[in-house]
């Protein structure tokens, strides 16, 4: 494995973890919305 290979992995993995960061905290504001 090459280093811009681990570096292409590791920037997939980032933007992932964000993505997902992004929808669990866009579901909380939803749930929150609608509640009140």
């Amino acid at each position: 494995m090459t280093a811009s290979t681990f570096a292409q992995v590791l920037a997939t993995f980032l933007t992932d973890a964000w993505g997902v960061t992004l929808l669990v905290s866009y579901k909380k504001a939803w749930v929150h919305i609608v509640r009140e």
